[in-house]
Order: structure tokens, then C-alpha cells, then sequence
């Protein structure tokens, strides 16, 4: 079973690049194009591994990771 990776990239051809790329690997992926969308998308999905822009608009990559860290400790 393949890693589900998520990643949130506003810019489009970044963001089509490195789903390209991953998928080629074998990855599963997932991209959103803000950080309030990929932290939804987090709510209501289980990944592996998060890769994140920083300067996104709605919701930057830190605030995204502070707040996937408050929901899940764990990680």
C-alpha cells in the first residue's frame, strides 16, 4: 500500500508538477490549493505525510501545521 500524501500549493503548476512527480513514484496523492482547504481535507481524511507551501492565501503553510498539530498530537 502506497503513502497518501497531501499537498497544499496555491500555485497551479507547482502544485500539478509535484502530483505528477509523486505519482509517478507510486504515491497516492492529494492537492489543494489553500491551507484552510488541505486542513479540512485533513478532518476528514487520514495522510501520511503533509508537504506544504508557507505563503498561501486563506491559511498559510505554518498556521496549517500548528493547527494539524493541535488536532493530532500524535504526530
Amino acid at each position: 500500500m502506497a503513502f497518501k500524501i497531501l499537498i497544499a500549493e496555491d500555485e497551479e503548476i507547482t502544485l500539478k508538477h509535484l502530483i505528477s512527480t509523486l505519482i509517478g513514484e507510486g504515491y497516492e496523492v492529494v492537492g489543494e490549493k489553500d491551507g484552510r482547504a488541505a486542513y479540512d481535507r485533513i478532518n476528514s481524511d487520514h495522510f501520511d505525510l503533509l508537504i506544504t507551501d508557507m505563503k498561501m492565501p486563506v491559511m498559510g503553510g505554518l498556521e496549517l501545521m500548528d493547527k494539524v498539530k493541535e488536532m493530532h498530537p500524535e504526530y
